[in-house]
């Protein structure tokens, strides 16, 4: 009974552990993405910061309700 808890444990830690690389791989990915096309547009800052904090998303759902 102890080591199938044990490999239950470990098994959802590898899982935690991978899915954690996978979003930090999409989330590098995409802010070097933003900031690429941040200089393209001028705002480095606003194009990188805008996306981390959904305002638009907030005040359209306001907007609709």
């Amino acid at each position: 009974m102890v080591l199938v808890s044990v490999s239950t444990a470990t098994n959802r830690t590898i899982v935690l552990l991978t899915d954690a690389w996978w979003w930090l791989i999409v989330l590098s990915s995409r802010i070097r993405g933003l900031l690429s096309s941040g200089h393209r547009f001028g705002g480095v800052r606003g194009c990188a910061l805008r996306p981390l904090y959904p305002v638009n998303r907030n005040r359209n759902d306001h907007a609709r309700s």
